[in-house]
């Protein structure tokens, strides 16, 4: 059988073929060429010291994130071998990989050695080896981050993209903003350590938003970042803050329309600004210049936009039940949080807070009915 077919998750890549000794040479060759780009970089790297040049730090911090890239992969091989190809150990044993050393083990000068060894190359398949790109094993390795975040393991994807030491990378420094975002959500307000990781996070999506301002990620993860510091600012600041980040949010969204986390974040802006005061407007714009602006309808047309991606979403639902209270439609309003009630779900994963959303949705649910006495006919 010599038809292959390709299974991909929304974690990992797994291609499956007849012949195991088939991948394991895929892997083989992409380890062979970070290799072949260590013992370069580490000869020029060399060369680099020896006139004292300014791009030593540069390279060190390349063959560090090629390192890095190399060991991912020697664990993707560990894990093929262990499970689908279980039965390929001759073939792996032939093609050499077992023998290449681990780079957290190899020193610089040996990188050249490694891949001069004629056995790494070996193999008992007659099909010709396929060609593999660096972009490629650079792609699964920030793939690799992106898998971390989406099973909830902030901490580990955190440790581990500070341990590469890239903040030269676009690429990495949005996906440490977002880690640290996501380490602050997960602390309480109290917790100074919270600040410190929001502050941590707005350094890093700053960086990266002065390499690459018209890339999605960069804009929306500086949008969330700019958006969860204001708690910590001054009134002035958070002021500045504020429009900084509605501008954000519609840079972001203009790129990407449907992006339901967003419009959320555009929509409770809009409905906070609209909730001010005219007093609290007047004295805002005497002391600081021009505050930000947002309606009730602004909010309402954003929350509306997310249910049509995410309909049961508990938040939105609340949020929108609030903006038509606030309106004066008590009708539609009930509808939404009648829907919140049903929906009990958050669709993220703080418990406690999804508790409290849940606990107001049924609160406003039954002043409002009875108040109002309002029953929806459906």
């Amino acid at each position: 059988m010599d038809s292959k077919s390709a299974v991909v998750g929304t974690g990992t890549i797994i291609i499956v073929v007849a012949a195991a000794g088939v991948v394991t040479t895929i892997q083989a060759g992409i380890i062979a060429l970070l290799y072949r780009k260590c013992a370069k970089l580490t000869r020029k790297l060399q060369e680099l010291q020896r006139e004292n040049s300014q791009s030593v730090l540069s390279l060190r911090s390349e063959i560090v994130g090629l390192r890095n890239i190399v060991n991912l992969l020697e664990r993707r091989i560990a894990e093929s071998r262990a499970g689908l190809f279980s039965n390929s150990a001759q073939d792996s044993q032939r093609i050499g990989i077992g023998r290449v050393k681990s780079v957290n083990s190899v020193s610089e000068g040996e990188y050249a050695d490694a891949v001069d060894d004629p056995d790494f190359f070996r193999s008992s398949s007659k099909m010709e080896r396929p060609k593999v790109t660096a972009a490629a094993a650079e792609r699964e390795y920030l793939e690799h981050f992106d898998r971390l975040h989406e099973t909830g393991k902030h901490s580990e994807a955190y440790d581990e993209l500070v341990k590469a030491n890239r903040e030269s990378d676009p690429e990495f420094l949005w996906r440490l903003a977002r880690a640290c975002h996501q380490m602050a959500s997960l602390l309480e307000p109290k917790n100074p350590k919270k600040k410190e990781f929001l502050d941590e996070a707005h350094r890093y999506a700053t960086a990266a938003y002065e390499m690459r301002e018209d890339e999605f990620n960069v804009v929306k993860w500086m949008a969330a970042v700019t958006g969860s510091r204001t708690d910590f600012l001054a009134t002035k600041e958070r002021i500045e803050q504020g429009n900084l980040f509605k501008d954000l949010l519609n840079k972001a969204l203009a790129i990407n329309p449907e992006e339901t986390t967003l419009l959320h974040m555009r929509g409770r802006f809009a409905y906070s600004v609209a909730g001010l005061s005219w007093l609290e407007r007047k004295a805002a714009s005497a002391l600081y210049g021009n505050p930000p602006e947002g309606t009730y309808d602004e909010a309402i047309a954003d929350f509306l936009a997310v249910t049509q991606h995410k309909p049961e979403w508990l938040e939105n639902l609340l949020f929108l039940g609030k903006a038509y209270l606030a309106k004066g439609d008590k009708k539609s309003a009930l509808l939404h949080l009648e829907k919140a009630v049903a929906a009990n779900s958050c669709g993220d994963e703080n418990v406690e807070e999804e508790s409290e959303y849940l606990k107001e949705a049924k609160q406003l649910d039954q002043i409002i009915r009875r108040n109002y006495k309002t029953k929806i006919i459906s």
